[in-house]
């Protein structure tokens, strides 16, 4: 428990990066599809997406290298250092698929699509549930296992949102001022 409550800390302050990039690619994609410049929309998404990828990639990359130290930083104890570590690894093995999520989503968002983002946030909690059931506690994997599901889950909502994007409806949506 304590591994992963020092872990969990640590990667919050990895999301605050992504958090920012949704949140200014939300607002130019509401600006853009509410002037019907869709072609501008679609350009910063990609551009906010590589941005994204870049600096979720350096982030990984430190996280993982680092990883040991950064759990060390908060204690001492053996144990929890090592547990630790190991959740930190898979979060660095993971983060691009949650990171990139948040950017999705906050795209959906800002084209005025709330539905989306809602339904994907519901199919990622409730996969990360089951199977960070069967995973933790039924093949003993532990711990190991519920970290293993967490990453499961948002590779899983990666993929539903990557497919509705390249469907293209939230370019479409009209969008009207208050």
């Amino acid at each position: 428990v304590a591994a992963t409550g020092i872990g969990t800390r640590i990667t919050q302050l990895a999301f605050l990066p992504c958090i920012g990039i949704g949140a200014a690619t939300s607002t130019l994609v509401g600006q853009y599809i509410g002037t019907k410049r869709v072609e501008e929309a679609v350009r910063h998404v990609r551009r906010a997406l590589q941005i994204n990828f870049s600096v979720t990639g350096i982030i990984c990359l430190l996280i993982a290298v680092f990883s040991d130290w950064l759990m060390g930083f908060f204690t001492e104890i053996d144990s929890v250092v090592n547990t630790g570590t190991v959740f930190l690894r898979v979060f660095a093995a993971s983060f691009i698929f949650g990171s990139t999520g948040i950017v999705l989503t906050r795209v959906f968002q800002g084209a005025g699509d709330t539905v989306w983002p809602a339904l994907t946030i519901g199919v990622r909690l409730a996969g990360f549930v089951i199977v960070g059931y069967g995973l933790g506690w039924l093949t003993r994997l532990d711990e190991l296992g519920i970290w293993l599901a967490y990453a499961a889950a948002a590779f899983i909502q990666l993929l539903v949102l990557s497919w509705i994007y390249r469907k293209g409806t939230w370019q479409r949506r009209k969008l009207r001022s208050v």
